[in-house]
């Protein structure tokens, strides 16, 4: 067989397979690239408002805890309350978001003893439903479904005791599925804004 008649086929399949691969290209590029961590709309906070919410963290070595978060005075409110909390709590008193279309109650929560937050997060992923992890203020935490209600937890920077749990509560025009709440605009706008302070 001449030379020409073995390299005519292999020419042939090494331009299909650079077609292949250009097209496979092309259709790489239309894909849109996936998501940041958590890559919720975040809602602009146009009159900007700062809400603080503290309480004393550890036990011998305890130190007030001062949890700062912004939110749009034009559209939402904040309260320290305690009592008619949004959802239940056991804690003395809480901090409370009313919103355009969600509802948040921020409060303390401790760890078991010996335990953090990569344990708490892990118990939490083995006993409840739509469990991931999601990023706020360039801290990573996570979320969960507890019944009806989405369940938020941060950790606090430096602190071995507590953290935050956040509950988001939709209203009833809210079209964001309870499952989904930790990506409404509102969520991400302020949880993005959260600071820590002692």
């Amino acid at each position: 067989m001449k030379a020409w008649q073995i390299a005519l086929p292999i020419g042939l399949a090494a331009a299909a397979a650079a077609a292949v691969a250009i097209i496979s290209g092309k259709k790489n590029a239309e894909k849109p690239s996936a998501p940041a961590k958590g890559g919720a709309k975040k809602a602009e906070i146009k009159n900007a408002k700062t809400g603080v919410y503290s309480f004393v963290s550890g036990f011998s070595d305890a130190s007030t805890v001062d949890v700062s978060v912004k939110y749009d005075g034009d559209k939402q409110s904040f309260d320290v309350i305690g009592e008619e909390f949004l959802t239940y709590s056991s804690d003395s008193h809480v901090a409370a978001i009313y919103g355009d279309e969600v509802d948040m109650q921020l409060e303390y929560a401790g760890y078991y003893s010996g335990e953090g937050f990569a344990e708490l997060s892990e118990g939490i992923k083995n006993k409840f439903n739509a469990f991931g992890t999601v990023t706020y203020a360039g801290i990573d935490c996570i979320h969960y479904l507890d019944g009806n209600e989405m369940r938020i937890c941060l950790p606090i920077p430096g602190d071995a005791y507590s953290y935050i749990l956040v509950t988001v509560l939709k209203h009833g025009d809210c079209k964001t599925p309870v499952a989904e709440l930790y990506t409404h605009p509102e969520v991400g706008a302020i949880l993005d804004s959260i600071e820590f302070g002692k």
